[in-house]
């Protein structure tokens, strides 16, 4: 595998799904709920689709490459939240190292919704500018 090829972008969106990845499986074993199991799908989609064309190049993705990033981002922090939520007491006591590592992979989630937000935004076509208001109408006579 070669890291070299992968964009700054990609690289980031690479490093945060590898701490949802990490804090997902934190969850798992701790035993966080089903969110956190959502939260390791997507962190592990977020991975495969920037990996995708050194892991597969001839393999064609069934949807475009930032909606799939998007759609991976949106798995992670919403399963994250919603096993955060369901154990808030739990997420809040930070003496324990796996809380610890679980809230370190949900804010590893955030920032990997906001990075594949903005390059599934940055793919978006520009909107056209407004048009220039109508002329008035001459005087009438």
């Amino acid at each position: 595998m070669d890291f070299s090829k992968l964009s700054a972008a990609d690289k980031r969106i690479l490093y945060a799904a590898g701490g949802v990845i990490i804090g997902g499986i934190v969850g798992i074993i701790d035993v966080w709920g089903f969110g956190s199991n959502i939260g390791l799908v997507g962190g592990i989609l977020a991975a495969l689709v920037v990996l995708q064309p050194q892991l597969a190049p001839t393999m064609k993705l069934p949807a475009a490459k930032t909606l799939l990033l998007l759609i991976g981002g949106a798995l992670a922090a919403g399963g994250f939240a919603l096993a955060i939520l369901q154990w808030l007491r739990y997420a809040l006591d930070i003496t324990r190292i796996y809380t610890i590592l679980f809230d370190l992979g949900f804010v590893a989630a955030l920032i990997l919704l906001w990075l594949t937000w903005t390059a599934y935004k940055a793919e978006q076509p520009a909107s056209a500018p407004p048009a220039p208001p109508a002329p008035p109408a001459p005087p009438a006579d």
